[in-house]
């Protein structure tokens, strides 16, 4: 059989999980593989990346913060990840790169058995980068939702964000707020935290105001997946769900696994052995 080599792209993700996913994966159909994470700095990117998309890898996944950066070097996407311009997974075959987007099919994958809760309602979204879009996306077209607050720093990312989503989305409804200026006074079906705060490199920093009321909101799901963050921490008590991002992690990946090799995988078999039973 033949011998696989995955890779993980990212700046500063030596922490990730997704070599252990793709070991653990490797283990439980018998096969013989590895997964190797590359850290590169955004000066080291075109030329790292390029090394690497020459090299004899099978597939590629991509992390913070080169899901965007990385289209032009590909030669074909796929129309989820161009909707969105939002890569996270590559296959490399017969000498061509091709971009898809797992994100989407991940981050909807812990949400189905709250499927009624969200149908039809509205979302709080923190962050404008690509998951974040990955998230409206889904949001949008598993669980038709419509109506969306995304808050971030920059109101000029706030802007291309909107235009980018609402001009191949049609029906689509986004409002945007600084964070500076926000303050959670609405009620909504789901908050997603798509910022890296909260995560592992910034364990200590919340997104939101502290002060806000979230039991206003029905789900929070914060897509870092170091579950005893500080976000998560506080929204347990507030929220009436709660949800890290270890099921989506799993998800896409093994999505991802199934693009690169045919093969598909139990999802819970694989969540267990790295992130432990629930």
């Amino acid at each position: 059989m033949k011998t696989f080599r995955f890779g993980l792209i990212g700046n500063n993700v030596t922490y990730s999980k997704s070599a252990d996913i793709f070991q653990a994966v490797f283990q439980k159909h018998a096969i013989d593989g590895h997964c190797e994470v590359f850290n590169m700095t955004p000066e080291e990117f075109d030329e790292k990346f390029q090394a690497i998309g020459s090299s004899s890898v099978d597939g590629l996944s991509v992390t913070i913060p080169y899901k965007k950066r990385v289209i032009p070097f590909l030669d074909d996407v796929a129309p989820i990840a161009r909707a969105i311009e939002a890569v996270n997974s590559i296959r490399l075959h017969n000498g061509k790169r091709i971009g898809y987007n797992t994100d989407c099919y991940g981050f909807s994958f812990p949400l189905r058995k709250y499927a009624e809760k969200l149908k039809h309602g509205n979302a709080l979204i923190f962050g404008a980068g690509g998951a974040a879009k990955a998230t409206i996306y889904s949001l949008y077209t598993d669980y038709e939702i419509k109506d969306f607050r995304v808050v971030a720093r920059d109101q000029e990312k706030l802007t291309q964000f909107e235009k980018s989503l609402t001009k191949d989305i049609s029906g689509l409804h986004i409002e945007t707020s600084l964070i500076d200026d926000f303050k959670l006074n609405d009620r909504y079906k789901i908050c997603v935290n798509c910022t890296p705060l909260g995560g592992w490199n910034h364990p200590n920093v919340m997104p939101f105001p502290q002060n806000s009321d979230l039991s206003l909101v029905k789900i929070y799901y914060d897509l870092n997946y170091n579950a005893d963050n500080i976000c998560m921490r506080y929204t347990k008590s507030k929220s009436h769900h709660t949800i890290d991002g270890s099921a989506m992690l799993v998800a896409q990946a093994l999505r991802s696994f199934y693009l690169w090799t045919g093969i598909k995988t139990e999802f819970v078999p694989i969540y267990e052995r790295v992130f432990g039973a629930k």
